[in-house]
């Protein structure tokens, strides 16, 4: 007997249900996802809520003949755990979405027999574990663990989002599909027109789309118009975006990007998988460029990453208080310009402010985060003792540091951060990689500005070390060796030009260093002169 399967429609963190109402394939979304899981003879409900914006939803399912359950919309397990009331306790349930329209009866029948014949509490097809797109996703567990779940969770999130209390306790497992491919950076879920458009494109002149198999869906999306340029996973990629909120880097030979060409390369490196943008209330214009690109939608494809007006821009005389309105109003002006409600991670630009008028900037930066502004606080440091220093505080939870394969000053720093790391979930990116393009730069101008002695001898000692580990170029270089170490989370890349862009995600997809010619080349680097790695003290190129 095949599982049942159950679909969700809305939780309260969702907005209104309209989307799973648009027609995709001549009927409303909702209706297409749930007659795709059928189709092979699997029973299937959608859950949805008992809120009035939910009745015009449950009608349009049962006029075209699905089961609907109503409950409460702050408990999507408990609605869950409604559905299979009656089902004795090893019947295998299914968890889709209801905006979720690739998944057909022929993917579920093949992830039931994965479950069934691993003996498994609880098994998930998504797009990281399986190489799916993002928007196939396919969970499945038993009746009898959906109602201990159901039982026992308490916490609101556990309750909102099903699965997380099966995971902790039954252990996550993953379905891998046949011949698929690797397609982890496409995306087919729906939180923007962009998505819905590129959603109705894959069923475009199919006559039937409740059986069109998900394989032809899957090469449709493979041929699309809006499919991803690389194929590689730029988890690692962190966008900055420094150069598109002013002129910034000694190799920058092509300005600031017009506004148009920003939104363009910020909305196609998030196609691309790109999770991260890093900018700053100091970096010009570049916190409204975001704002814009993320209109529409966009902005809950990626996570953004700003930067504190630094504190020495404020009156010399400010007391702890005036301090803290300070730390407000860049705070708001950061959520203005980006048009957000809140901040998902915020950075002291300085590390010293901090501490600066005892305090007061940061604790009220505390407090900002305790009421639901701020997602998650850190300090962006220049040197390895303001980074022992700040992950010392337990409620910084994101560091920023310069960092390349020239730069010798950390050893003792990374210790720490492997050790903190291990205590608490800390995240750890690195900028600089190429030193603002001086790394890859050839012109000895570039490097006498930066103050080295002899400008030829550090760029001919990177294009040989490049030559002999067979790297495509020093850029490339330099990316895999920061892609070996483990304890960076994120590397920050600025890019003016979508063909700089484009060449990075090539860069990301090249196989990094192993751990034997990381430490050959940290052997061997010659030692730049501490004010090289220091930009700030270069003269003007």
């Amino acid at each position: 007997m095949n599982g049942l399967v159950v679909l969700q429609a809305r939780t309260s963190s969702s907005r209104l249900p309209a989307k799973v109402l648009l027609p995709v394939a001549g009927m409303p979304l909702a209706v297409l996802a749930a007659k795709r899981a059928a189709n092979r003879g699997h029973d299937v409900v959608v859950a949805t809520s008992t809120e009035r914006s939910d009745d015009y939803l449950a009608a349009t399912l049962e006029a075209h003949g699905i089961r609907v359950f109503r409950g409460s919309l702050d408990d999507a397990l408990g609605r869950f755990a409604g559905v299979v009331e009656e089902c004795p306790d090893d019947m295998p349930v299914f968890r889709l979405t209801a905006d979720n329209v690739v998944p057909d009866g022929e993917l579920l029948v093949a992830v039931e027999a994965d479950f069934r014949n691993r003996k498994l509490g609880y098994l998930s097809c998504n797009h990281k574990g399986s190489g799916l797109p993002y928007g196939v996703s396919v969970e499945i567990t038993t009746a009898g663990i959906l109602r201990s779940a159901a039982s026992k969770a308490t916490d609101p999130a556990d309750r909102e989002h099903v699965t997380p209390w099966i995971i902790r306790t039954h252990g996550m497992a993953d379905f891998k599909p046949v011949s698929t491919g690797s397609m982890e950076n496409y995306r087919c879920t729906i939180d923007n027109l962009d998505d819905y458009l590129g959603v109705v494109s894959l069923f475009d002149g199919v006559k039937d789309g409740v059986n069109l198999p998900m394989s032809d869906v899957l090469e449709r999306m493979r041929q699309s118009a809006n499919r991803p340029v690389t194929s590689a996973s730029l988890q690692k990629l962190v966008f900055g975006t420094a150069q598109l909120g002013l002129r910034y880097g000694i190799g920058n030979i092509t300005g600031q990007p017009d506004a148009a060409t920003a939104r363009s390369m910020i909305r196609e490196a998030i196609r691309n998988g790109v999770e991260y943008f890093d900018t700053a209330r100091a970096y010009g214009d570049s916190e409204k460029v975001i704002g814009e690109a993320m209109a529409q939608g966009w902005a809950a494809r990626a996570k953004i990453i700003t930067k504190l007006q630094p504190m020495a821009a404020s009156p010399a005389e400010h007391s702890a208080d005036s301090a803290a309105l300070f730390v407000e109003a860049s705070v708001f002006q950061s959520c203005h310009a980006m048009k957000a409600e809140k901040i998902d991670t915020l950075l002291l630009h300085r590390a010293g402010d901090r501490l600066a008028q005892g305090g007061g900037a940061w604790a009220r930066l505390l407090k900002m985060k305790q009421d639901g502004l701020i997602d998650r606080l850190g300090v962006s440091v220049q040197t390895p003792g303001e980074l022992i220093e700040a992950v010392a505080d337990a409620h910084v939870d994101h560091i920023q540091l310069p960092f390349h394969l020239l730069d010798w000053r950390w050893d003792e720093a990374i210790a720490v951060i492997r050790q903190v790391k291990k205590q608490r979930n800390l995240v750890v990116h690195t900028r600089s990689p190429l030193l603002q393009g001086l790394l890859v730069s050839e012109n000895p101008d570039h490097w006498r500005a930066a103050g080295a002695p002899d400008p030829h001898l550090i760029p001919e000692w990177l294009r040989l070390q490049a030559e002999r580990l067979e790297r495509q170029n020093v850029a490339d270089l330099c990316i895999a060796y920061l892609n070996s170490r483990s304890w960076i989370d994120g590397i920050v890349v600025g890019m003016e030009t979508r063909a700089q862009m484009l060449e990075n995600f090539s860069l990301f997809g090249r196989p990094a260093l192993t751990a034997d010619e990381r430490q050959e080349l940290e052997t061997n680097r010659p030692k730049m002169p501490e004010k090289m790695l220091d930009p700030s003290s270069w003269s003007s190129a």
